[in-house]
């Protein structure tokens, strides 16, 4: 599809497109065109994507709206009157809370990834039969936060969230605050749609091999890759040959295989209480 290459080589040319694409009346035609703008990140798309952000929304188009705007670097800009305002503010002030927020390592952008668009209607799919479960069935929280802190289930594994589990992946203690609760399913069920910012798989190449995982520190000399909890890759920065973010998230997708519809609405409705 036209829109989704657009996106994936992040066409600056297609950016006036793509925002009058914004008006359609195909939600699914709006949410990938919000999707491909946050990827290009030209912010004088940034007024239709907040005119397209007004009104009633399925939420996976909210979702697109949402982070194409935080994508661009302009969520803390956007005025608090807006129906995406405070959670974009939010979103905001918990990328500036990341790890090492201002040291960034010079790293290769991601390249474009092959989309099978067959892949895309069946995952638009499922996200709509496991909205239905939520709609018609809802989750019991109390059952969400057995099933968090389940080492089997590997969310406490990586995750932290208030006074328990892992610095690994991203804090969950203030995320019913910042995402809706599709938005937290999508993230569970397809971790590569929405990477969270400072948390970008990087892949290494250096003169004795490849190594992969989420930065966990660095210093002018080295810089260090955990693949896991617990585990550390220190790489000094001369052996580097290439260093290049990932459009592929650390967090596997495994979790509408490893959990059942119902587990599923039962982890975001736990959640969803965390704010």
């Amino acid at each position: 599809m036209a829109i989704q290459s657009a996106g994936l080589w992040r066409d600056p040319d297609a950016a006036e497109a793509l925002s009058h694409a914004l008006a359609s009346q195909d939600a699914h035609l709006r949410r990938l065109a919000a999707m491909a703008l946050g990827r290009i990140g030209d912010r004088s798309s940034m007024s239709a994507l907040l005119e397209a952000g007004r009104g009633e929304l399925d939420p996976f188009l909210k979702h697109a709206i949402t982070y194409a705007l935080f994508e661009m670097g302009v969520a803390g800009s956007v005025a608090e009157t807006h129906p995406l305002g405070k959670q974009l503010r939010k979103m905001a002030e918990v990328a500036q809370s990341g790890p090492n927020p201002n040291v960034r390592p010079d790293i290769e952008q991601a390249g474009p990834v092959e989309t099978d668009p067959a892949k895309v209607a069946r995952q638009y799919t499922r996200m709509g039969e496991l909205r239905s479960h939520f709609i018609k069935e809802g989750g019991d929280p109390t059952r969400g936060e057995k099933l968090f802190a389940d080492p089997s289930k590997m969310c406490i594994t990586c995750h932290r969230l208030g006074d328990q589990g892992t610095d690994f992946g991203p804090d969950l203690t203030h995320i019913g605050a910042i995402r809706g609760k599709f938005d937290i399913l999508e993230a569970i069920v397809y971790p590569s749609a929405s990477i969270v910012r400072y948390y970008d798989k990087v892949d290494v190449r250096t003169k004795e091999g490849a190594f992969s995982g989420l930065i966990s520190s660095e210093t002018e000399d080295t810089m260090t890759l955990s693949p896991a909890p617990g585990a550390e890759i220190p790489i000094r920065s001369k052996d580097i040959v290439e260093a290049k973010y990932s459009n592929v998230s650390l967090m596997p997708e495994v979790y509408d295989t490893l959990l059942s519809p119902q587990e599923l609405a039962d982890l975001v409705a736990y959640l969803m209480k965390a704010k």
